[in-house]
């Protein structure tokens, strides 16, 4: 192919067959890894058969650059190569010469080793700790790989089908550079990604990282970073898991989510899987392939989608350990979702239920052996919680809802309710999702709209929290209701719908429970307690103890660290 980008063309890649399909794999990788960073900040080492193919394209777009060349002759070369072409390149002929630098994008290109193994012994070294390898090889072996602190997170092939027929071509006078020599590559670029001959495969961009061989490997499949109690576990799962003695990562298999950047921020470990497809072909084989890649040693799926598409990759992967946590009792689920729940259970590990009621369900609607249910609470980040304290309620009472805006959680009921609440009150919804026109429009027909305040999403709510008077929780199911728990923790009374899993972690003498979906008896539980606020107030710090104590992130992940231990001991017995 003939250079079209300005960094191309200061390399002479594009005279190679696919060289520039692999230039274009290396910066495309070190720009995912860089983005929001400054390239100037971002360092790179490039150690390559022919000195400037690689190192100038990323000195040219900007970046920090160091050519590691042991032939001082080579340097020397280069060296005026560089000036003409004025581009700032570092450069190094010893090992010693950067000894105290750390790289944040290390670039092995043209290495023979068959798997990269060799070429990649040397750099631990010179790596910074999130840092990442590139490393142009023959052919990926995962498991080799694992055993000597390795991992490859993803691989671009950029085979070129017509390379090992390059020598004919010559004798036949085909020129490299030549306008036949580009219409050929472009032609063998499209047959390298359409056309299935693994026979003859020729290489990969591998992007490698470096890894702990001795820490059980986590996978956690999600549908999406969404602001949900499930999301949320996942997050505290991969945050905490490293301090039981595991790696971990999580997969959000159709990506985005209100807290995609409370993952990144965090330096929480994530594989976006980025592909569509009808019927969900592409995601399930671009699933299967990083399971493939990665070796996790377990895959832990969440949510319908998760569960689906996880539990199907990590089988066909041969991933030794699937664990499924069910978030909810799903009383939406219709007999197609039951069906592949049932499918999938024989070869899933362990399942998890958040409550004993969640438990049930999966034990009499989806056929689950109860021996292979452990019921693990969900647990809070308590260090975030700000109490609510003992004060009493403002003049205006400031209630509070925070949930997706959808038809599990029930906002209609509560705004219904309040309507018919002859005590002042005002009302902040937090949170987003299908139902919001509709839900404004029946405020406006009530006429509540102007006591309603919509937050949409907030990153926010333990102060929000803290500065609400009461807690309305009208879901119509919940696996466990990790919103209330929240509350509890925060002290702030609790009015919600009576569910069983809400049961099992309050007594009806600390939250006032209220039947699902009964506008009157919603009314009435609102309007006793702003009568009577101090005995709220009391009965809310009463039960902040039991929420700490019960609802701890830490309690939560060593329960999940044991479970996973137990169900690895399983697989090795």
């Amino acid at each position: 192919m003939r250079p079209r980008a300005d960094y191309q063309r200061v390399s002479s890649a594009h005279r190679d067959p696919g060289g520039l399909r692999r230039l274009d794999a290396y910066v495309r990788r070190v720009g995912a890894w860089a983005v929001g960073r400054d390239p100037h900040r971002v360092r790179v080492l490039v150690r390559e058969t022919v000195l400037g193919n690689v190192a100038f394209p990323f000195a040219s777009l900007g970046y920090d650059v160091t050519i590691f060349e042991p032939n001082i002759a080579s340097i020397q070369k280069a060296t005026v190569m560089a000036s003409e072409l004025a581009l700032s390149v570092g450069f190094a002929a010893s090992m010693a010469d950067f000894a105290e630098r750390r790289f944040d994008a290390v670039i092995i290109d043209g290495s023979d080793a068959a798997d990269g193994s060799e070429a990649l012994g040397d750099i631990r070294p010179f790596l910074a700790p999130s840092g990442i390898v590139l490393c142009h090889v023959r052919s990926i072996r995962p498991d080799a790989l694992k055993h000597a602190g390795w991992r490859c997170r993803d691989a671009d092939r950029v085979s070129a089908f017509f390379l090992a027929m390059w020598p004919l071509f010559a004798r036949l006078g085909l020129r490299r550079g030549s306008g036949k020599f580009h219409l050929l590559d472009a032609s063998d670029a499209w047959a390298a990604v359409h056309v299935p001959c693994p026979f003859l495969s020729r290489g990969w961009v591998a992007e490698f990282e470096t890894h702990d061989p001795s820490a059980p490997f986590v996978m956690h499949a999600v549908p999406t970073f969404g602001a949900g109690g499930a999301e949320r576990l996942v997050y505290e799962l991969v945050a905490h898991l490293p301090g039981q003695g595991f790696e971990a990562k999580a997969v959000p298999i159709t990506g985005g989510g209100e807290l995609e950047t409370w993952f990144r921020e965090h330096g929480v470990a994530t594989v976006p899987v980025l592909r569509r497809g009808k019927f969900g072909i592409r995601t399930f084989l671009a699933l299967r392939r990083i399971f493939r890649l990665q070796r996790p040693d377990i895959v832990h799926t969440h949510l319908f989608v998760g569960d689906t598409m996880g539990r199907a990759a990590a089988i066909a992967a041969g991933v030794p350990v699937i664990v499924s946590t069910e978030h909810n009792v799903n009383e939406s689920y219709r007999w197609s979702h039951r069906l592949v729940n049932r499918l999938l259970a024989p070869f899933t590990s362990g399942h998890v239920a958040v409550s004993e009621e969640v438990k049930r369900v999966l034990v009499e609607k989806e056929g689950v052996k109860a021996d292979k249910v452990r019921t693990i609470l969900n647990g809070i980040d308590l260090d975030r919680v700000i109490g609510r304290g003992s004060r009493p309620f403002r003049d205006v009472p400031r209630l509070i809802m925070v949930g997706r805006l959808m038809f599990q959680k029930d906002h209609a009921t509560l705004f219904k309710a309040l309507a018919l609440v002859k005590r002042p009150w005002r009302l902040r919804v937090v949170g987003t999702g299908p139902l919001e026109r509709r839900l404004r429009e029946l405020a406006e027909r009530l006429r509540i709209s102007s006591r309603i305040e919509w937050l949409g999403y907030r990153d926010d709510v333990p102060e929000l929290l803290a500065a609400s008077d009461i807690f309305c929780f009208p879901s119509r199911y919940e696996g466990l209701g990790l919103a209330a728990v929240e509350a509890a923790a925060a002290g702030v009374p609790v009015v919600a719908s009576d569910l069983l899993p809400l049961r099992e972690m309050f007594d009806a003498t600390d939250v006032r429970f209220v039947p699902t979906g009964d506008v009157p008896a919603w009314a009435h539980a609102i309007t006793e307690t702003l009568d009577d606020p101090s005995s709220a107030v009391v009965r809310a710090a009463r039960l902040v103890p039991k929420v700490y104590a019960e609802a701890s992130i830490d309690r939560m992940v060593s329960r999940y660290a044991a479970l996973y231990r137990l169900l690895l001991e399983r697989r090795t017995s």
